[in-house]
Formats: C-alpha cells, sequence, structure tokens
C-alpha cells in the first residue's frame, strides 16, 4: 500500500516540474524519479520519440535502467518499442526466459529480471513509453 503522504508529496513534486516552460524530456524524468520513490519497483526508464521528427530521448532512474533503455532504443526492439508500436502494454515476468529479446538482455549484462513497458500517449499519437523494472 502506497502512503497517502508520501504519495502528495511525490505528486506535488510532479506537478511542479510541469511548468509552462518545462521540457517534455524534463517533465517524463521527474516522473521517472517519482515512480520509484512510490511504486514497489527496482528502477523506471522511458523512452520518448518526438512525432514527425528523427528526435529521440532516454531517461532512467538509475544507469542500469538508462542503460536497458539506451540498447532499445538503438536496436529498435524490446518491450519498450513493443509497448510504443502496438499501443498496448507489455509485461515480461522473466525477460531471460521469455527469449524474444535475449540479444538485448545480453547486451545489457543481464539486463533487469522482468518488465512492465506501457505506451504514453497524447490523444492517439504515442510518443514513446515507460518501463517499470
Amino acid at each position: 500500500m502506497v502512503d497517502p503522504g508520501r504519495l502528495a508529496d511525490v505528486l506535488s513534486e510532479l506537478a511542479g516540474s510541469m511548468t509552462s516552460d518545462a521540457s517534455m524530456l524534463g517533465v517524463v524524468d521527474a516522473l521517472v524519479g517519482c515512480i520509484v520513490r512510490v511504486l514497489p519497483v527496482t528502477g523506471a526508464a522511458a523512452m520518448l520519440i518526438v512525432p514527425g521528427t528523427d528526435s529521440r530521448y532516454v531517461v532512467g532512474s538509475d544507469e542500469a535502467t538508462r542503460l536497458f533503455e539506451e540498447l532499445q532504443l538503438q536496436s529498435g526492439a524490446g518491450p519498450a518499442w513493443l509497448a510504443q508500436e502496438t499501443g498496448e502494454a507489455v509485461s515480461i515476468t522473466d525477460l531471460h526466459a521469455d527469449g524474444r529479446f535475449a540479444g538485448l538482455v545480453a547486451a545489457a549484462g543481464g539486463g533487469p529480471a522482468a518488465v512492465f513497458s506501457l505506451p504514453l500517449r497524447h490523444d492517439y499519437d504515442r510518443f514513446g513509453s515507460i518501463d517499470l523494472f
């Protein structure tokens, strides 16, 4: 169970990051930081794809999650890409046994054990995903 006081503090911090001059990357970076402080996860990361451009960005709650996200961005494959492309959440309880992303897991030095990827949307456009590890 999430402590309501802690959740309120984190949401207040997140809201503070959403100023009129805030970048999308800055807001998502703040969101990733908030996620790891509130949810029972070991890490979080996000991949942003700016629609209509070649601009792509990653953020991570720590170096390992940022690396895994960067590898997904570079390879064009992985749970984050699958969520982005399908618009559906992707849940993989054992990345090592799943096999679909064995090369990615190996490149990440073993990578995370499990991941839940959620697509990021605005209206009907998808612009990336958030991974919870």
